[in-house]
């Protein structure tokens, strides 16, 4: 699997953009929301995200779970904070496929994956049998604060500011 990544620049400030994605004929098409500008006044906007986590296991309750966040996001949805626990087995290609990936048992999810960006903090699945978190690091490659550890923080608009931390992480050390 291939990952590429595009720095999207001077996007409106709150507008809905479209996309589609061509790769060996395959395509795939989108939307997701710009954040507010830095300079304006959020006091006159609305910001709308949705949370949830702990996804790995139960993927068809998973995937309901997904619809009805769904379709409660009539508004248009800036973002999904997830709480970590995304895959069984972070370290294996494989669970990142069945848990996260599957079109076919998370049909809902696929289609948020296309819509809305997903800011994850990680879980302890993630680092099951590596505590590097390889993957999950390609996944969601932030601004991590320190290489060894997983938290980071990142702003939304001019008052916004959400940060990510590991539980699990000795910080001590």
């Amino acid at each position: 699997a291939h990952r590429h990544t595009v720095q999207l620049c001077e996007l409106q400030p709150q507008a809905v953009y479209n996309y589609t994605v061509e790769c060996e004929g395959v395509s795939a098409s989108g939307h997701f929301l710009s954040p507010p500008s830095n300079s304006s006044n959020l006091t006159n906007s609305t910001v709308r995200f949705l949370a949830y986590g702990d996804t790995r296991t139960n993927l068809k309750v998973d995937n309901k779970v997904v619809g009805d966040m769904l379709a409660r996001a009539d508004l248009p949805t800036s973002f999904v904070l997830h709480s970590g626990d995304i895959v069984t087995v972070g370290s294996s290609p494989q669970y990142w496929v069945q848990d996260f990936f599957n079109v076919s048992t998370g049909p809902n999810l696929q289609r948020l994956l296309s819509q809305i960006p997903v800011m994850a903090c990680i879980g302890n699945h993630e680092t099951y049998d590596e505590v590097n978190a390889t993957l999950f690091r390609k996944k969601f490659p932030y601004s991590y604060v320190d290489p060894s550890a997983f938290y980071w923080s990142w702003g939304y608009g001019p008052d916004m500011r959400f940060f990510f931390v590991d539980q699990y992480h000795d910080y001590e050390a």
